[in-house]
């Protein structure tokens, strides 16, 4: 049996889909079905690395085998594990802006009826309890795993700049990074991957009725005429999101030796 030779570790929301969904073209690329959550949920590494080998049976004679679970960055209890099982390992890390990652995370609670679209946006953005702020902080994420893994062996790619500019460079610097054929020809590699489409109702129902049937009333809901939703943040809550992200993403450029324009805020964003 195999193990991966390559993790896509995150971040949520950030564009992580939209890459599996592009490397599985690739003809020396194996990836494993779905998000495996071997590394950071007890309940799955309790079942033994037979288990986790399992996921990537018939893997033997491709170069880059890989899987795609964005919590492994952002859970630092976990990367000596994942180190001690796989030293020799590469991993490709997405990252979007914080705040606008941050409001996408928050939409997808709300779309897939985990909270309440008649919620408080801040009280849900800002609950302490809540990780969708953490997961934004990058710099710390990546510090801590550099601490097991060295910067050379993990690929940065930034949503705003790699991917959205121009994604056929991103696809070569991965290839490249994963030593698979640079040249390969991807489909539609602009195309998104994700498309919603749900309306208030639709996901107020998948919020109040049994999570047996939430995939029904999603689906449903999509194949009804109706208005879609969309998320509407206050400019107060994008102002105090930028503040919070100012100093992480300033240390996160240092890091990394790049200065990430597309993550300034919009000179209305902030109202000094």
């Amino acid at each position: 049996m195999t193990l991966p030779n390559f993790l896509i570790i995150g971040a949520q929301k950030a564009g992580t889909t939209w890459l599996v969904d592009k490397l599985e073209q690739h003809p020396q690329v194996f990836l494993a079905d779905d998000e495996v959550h071997f590394f950071d949920k007890p309940h799955n590494f309790n079942q033994g690395l037979n288990w986790y080998q399992s996921h990537f049976s018939g893997s033997e004679n491709y170069l880059a085998i890989g899987e795609k679970t964005p919590e492994y960055m952002f859970k630092k209890h976990i990367h000596s594990v994942i180190a001690d099982y796989l030293p020799h390992l590469k991993s490709i890390a997405v990252l979007r802006n914080p705040v606008t990652r941050a409001l996408s995370h928050l939409n997808h609670l709300f779309r897939s009826g985990v909270c309440s679209p008649h919620q408080n946006i801040d009280e849900l953005i800002f609950d302490p309890k809540s990780t969708i702020i953490e997961r934004g902080f990058y710099y710390q994420h990546l510090t801590n795993y550099y601490q097991f893994f060295k910067p050379e062996d993990v690929l940065i790619l930034i949503n705003e700049e790699d991917i959205a500019i121009d994604p056929s460079i991103a696809l070569t610097k991965t290839c490249k990074f994963l030593e698979i054929d640079p040249q390969f020809n991807f489909e539609n590699a602009n195309r998104k991957t994700h498309k919603h489409d749900q309306s208030f109702l639709g996901m107020s129902l998948a919020y109040y009725l049994p999570s047996s049937v939430r995939p029904t009333i999603m689906k449903l809901d999509r194949l009804l005429p109706h208005k879609t939703y969309s998320l509407s943040v206050s400019q107060a809550t994008r102002e105090k999101l930028y503040k919070v992200y100012e100093q992480e993403n300033q240390n996160l450029f240092n890091l990394l030796g790049r200065q990430i324009d597309a993550w300034n805020a919009p000179e209305n964003a902030l109202l000094n």
